[in-house]
């Protein structure tokens, strides 16, 4: 029984592997049909996006978080409409280098892109920030021997 669910746990690890290498290999080939008809840098523009949506959501969360402590929340709406402007403008830079159905396709790819990458972003930042924990807890935490000189 324990053979069966530890092999169901691979086949399930392996499964995720493959469906994110094939959305990874999708993109890729997107990005190359993109580059070649509209000479549209997808990557590039895809961290311009990345930038404007954490731009939002971090001014959104200052924004929430000034209204519960009674701070100032012109801050937040900065930040939201900086973020704002950019995707504002980012989707006219696409609808000027592509045309209106790429330009919609591609904006709902790189949202979808942004997501992900803010996502197993803060995963490997967890990862990291506890790697770094332990190794200060082990590194400078260890322990050295101690010699008594003088012994009455």
């Amino acid at each position: 029984m324990l053979v069966l669910s530890i092999f169901g746990i691979i086949v399930c690890i392996i499964f995720v592997i493959a469906i994110i290498l094939l959305i990874a290999f999708l993109i890729v080939k997107f990005a190359a049909h993109l580059d070649e008809r509209f000479y549209y840098d997808f990557f590039r523009t895809s961290l311009v996006m990345l930038a404007a949506v954490l731009l939002f959501v971090g001014g959104s969360y200052w924004y929430d978080e000034a209204a519960k402590s009674g701070g100032d929340m012109l801050n937040g709406l900065i930040l939201m409409m900086t973020g704002g402007i950019i995707f504002v403008g980012l989707i006219a830079y696409t609808i000027w280098k592509t045309n209106l159905f790429y330009a919609i396709l591609i904006t709902l790819v790189q949202i979808g892109v942004a997501a992900l990458l803010a996502f197993f972003g803060m995963i490997a930042l967890i990862i990291a920030a506890g790697l770094l924990f332990l190794y200060i807890l082990f590194e400078l935490g260890s322990t050295q021997t101690v010699h008594v000189v003088n012994e009455d």
